[in-house]
C-alpha cells in the first residue's frame, strides 16, 4: 500500500491561498494597540483606586482620633 494520499502535496485546501500579509499585519497592529490601551486603562484605574483608599484612610483616621470638623 502506498502512502501517496498522506503526502503534504495531496492535501485538500479548505480555503484558497490568498495574500493575507496586509490583513495579518493590521490585525496584529490592532491587537497591540488594544493591549496598550487596556494597559493604560488598568494603571489609570489602579491610580484612581489608590487615591480613594488614601482619602478613605485619612477620613477614617480623623474620625477615629476625634478630630471632627
Amino acid at each position: 500500500m502506498s502512502d501517496d494520499h498522506f503526502s503534504p502535496s495531496a492535501r485538500v485546501r479548505l480555503h484558497p491561498q490568498r495574500e493575507t500579509r496586509y490583513n495579518s499585519l493590521m490585525g496584529l497592529n490592532l491587537a497591540v494597540f488594544g493591549m496598550h490601551l487596556l494597559e493604560v486603562a488598568f494603571f489609570a484605574g489602579l491610580i484612581g483606586s489608590s487615591v480613594v483608599v488614601i482619602i478613605s484612610f485619612i477620613e477614617d483616621g480623623k474620625e477615629l482620633f476625634g478630630k471632627d470638623e
